[in-house]
């Protein structure tokens, strides 16, 4: 009965869904949730901005799920997360702000992005996510899985590549981009971020070789942290003796 309640969670812009029961199960009458993404431009221009859910843990963080079980007296955190390639957390690193104090019960306490709850009789999350300036460029928002998408004449169209993005241990800015080109090989790029503000997160493609033997001209995009999104407009790439002009777009 309480994962019939939970499961009527609905997290969408500005709409709340509630779920009630006329026999009360474990103590609980009503659950309901709100996401309020309206004041964070950067959530509702994003397209999967309907795609988003809340996460519980009742162990204290150690682990997440959507469909906890739950009884009135229970402590829990919780998180809203967005799906886009996997449960990515609304959290500082992607600037974004939630503030939980229009919930029913009162938060127990509040660690960054996250709240604790104990459970009622009657529970009314409200999540109202805005957005935070943009701050330092963080490379640890941006290493693990990220989907790419090559544009351009010579090598566009397709499902998105599977990349990988890890840390350069030599530059605080840099992370090598594997799967380079996405054309099934092995090949790895380097690429370097720099951003002191909203107008001037830069990645910079330095002139380089690949492991394939390729040699990459230098080339100039832009990426956005909030959105974690990136453009490289225009890449030479010769290998082969051929040299191919081609785009990226990735996100997480």
């Amino acid at each position: 009965m309480i994962q019939r309640i939970l499961s009527c969670l609905l997290i969408l812009t500005v709409v709340a869904v509630s779920c009630k029961d006329d026999e009360p199960n474990e103590g609980i009458k009503s659950f309901n949730a709100l996401a309020d993404i309206s004041g964070s431009p950067s959530l509702t221009a994003a397209k999967d901005k309907y795609n988003m859910v809340m996460m519980f843990s009742t162990d204290d963080g150690a682990t997440f799920q959507e469909y906890p079980a739950l009884s009135k007296g229970t402590q829990y955190w919780v998180k809203v997360v967005t799906r886009n390639g996997g449960d990515n957390p609304v959290q500082p690193g992607s600037c974004n702000a939630i503030d939980w104090s229009a919930s029913t019960p009162a938060p127990d306490a509040v660690q960054g992005t996250m709240a604790q709850f104990t459970v009622a009789r009657d529970n009314a999350l409200i999540a109202k996510v805005s957005d935070t300036d943009y701050g330092p460029f963080d490379r640890s928002f941006w290493l693990g899985d990220i989907k790419g998408q090559e544009t351009g004449a010579c090598c566009g169209g397709g499902p998105p590549d599977a990349l990988v993005f890890r840390a350069d241990p030599s530059d605080p800015n840099a992370i090598i981009m594997s799967n380079f080109w996405g054309d099934g090989v092995d090949v790895e790029a380097k690429m370097v971020f720099t951003s002191t503000g909203k107008d001037s997160q830069v990645i910079t493609i330095p002139a380089q070789t690949t492991s394939e033997g390729g040699s990459i001209a230098t080339s100039v995009g832009t990426f956005d942290q909030c959105s974690q999104t990136g453009v490289i407009v225009s890449i030479p790439y010769t290998v082969g003796g051929k040299t191919y002009t081609f785009g990226y777009q990735f996100h997480r």
